[in-house]
């Protein structure tokens, strides 16, 4: 990526190099994130731009940055939620102004608010660190993206991921150990790592999200799902033999330049009347809009939330089965 891929969005962006896993697993990006987001609302002296109003602040990411941008949601969500039992999807009257709490915390010697961001853009987000919607079978018959979309995709998928042999090294302890790079196993199915399995997303601000038909798009397709359940203001865009990030990966294509366009649009809608474009709109290979997504699809046939977080576990202890095999055959000495 570069000034060039994003010019369609018109407006300044703030680029964050996070720590990366495995050498600064969960939670070092995300603290690396809200630190970032604090820098650009109450800049220090001698600091190159202005205090930025939260209302202007789009976090958008994606693949990794995608389900980063999500977590850090869930974050300013709960600083700001009043105290009390998150609000659950049958509830009804709760807004995001309702949800406002006077919370503060100590940043460069001063207590300061934390306020929401103006939106958040998520492609291709890595919603589900576990990938857990690969082997199952949906109410249509069809296997889950995980496997059905590999003839679209480039990713690996998680039974083919669950191979790899991961051999010794200072980014890699093996006391305690872990079989994901990017957090203890423990934490695979917590809504910070994996925003996939949030509890409620009431509050939030409009939100642009968008998948191909790629590895990731069930857990997309499921989050676009949970977010509606919760109020929430989205604009989700599903394109019909897309690969992951295909902004990205092919930003030649037509419909790369249409979709930067789109997520350009949503910006100035924001930033400007606040008029945001909202629906479920299914996307040709070309970019242009073919029709809705029906919720049907987007809940994976009626998918429950429990049922996202049993699978979670299930893919949990698929890789912790797998890295106990691969200890035993070290041991042998036939690694």
């Amino acid at each position: 990526c570069d000034p060039a891929t994003h010019r369609a969005l018109a407006r300044r962006v703030f680029l964050l190099r996070y720590r990366l896993a495995p050498q600064n697993p969960f939670p070092a990006a995300i603290i690396d994130a809200l630190i970032s987001y604090l820098y650009l609302l109450y800049p220090p002296p001698g600091a190159l731009h202005s205090p930025v109003p939260a209302s202007k602040i789009i976090i958008a990411g994606d693949s990794a940055g995608g389900g980063l941008a999500f977590a850090l949601l869930q974050v300013l969500l709960h600083l700001n939620r009043k105290p009390g039992p998150a609000p659950k999807d049958e509830d009804e009257g709760f807004s995001r102004a309702s949800s406002q709490a006077n919370f503060s915390i100590p940043w460069r010697s001063s207590q300061r608010s934390i306020p929401l961001p103006g939106g958040i853009v998520g492609l291709s987000a890595w919603v589900d660190v576990s990938r857990c919607l690969g082997e199952i079978r949906l109410s249509n018959g069809n296997r889950g993206s995980e496997v059905e979309c590999l003839e679209w995709d480039y990713l690996l998928a998680p039974a083919e991921q669950r191979k790899g042999k991961y051999l010794p090294s200072p980014a890699w302890p093996e006391n305690p150990g872990r079989t994901h790079l990017y957090a203890p196993d423990e934490l695979i199915n917590h809504p910070l790592v994996s925003p996939i399995g949030a509890e409620s997303w009431y509050g939030s601000p409009p939100i642009w999200m968008c998948v191909g038909d790629e590895c990731l798009r069930d857990t997309n397709l499921f989050l676009a799902h949970r977010l509606l359940a919760s109020n929430v203001c989205v604009r989700f865009l599903k394109y019909t033999s897309m690969p992951h990030c295909f902004q990205m990966m092919v930003p030649h294509l037509e419909v790369s330049r249409k979709s930067i366009a789109n997520v350009g649009e949503f910006i100035e809608a924001i930033f400007t009347d606040g008029s945001v474009k909202v629906g479920q709109t299914r996307v040709d290979p070309k970019g242009d809009p073919k029709g809705e997504v029906p919720d049907d699809e987007l809940s994976l046939g009626g998918l429950k939330l429990e049922d996202v977080a049993a699978l979670m576990k299930n893919e949990i202890k698929l890789w912790k089965e797998r890295a106990q095999k691969e200890k035993e055959i070290k041991g042998s000495g036939r690694f």
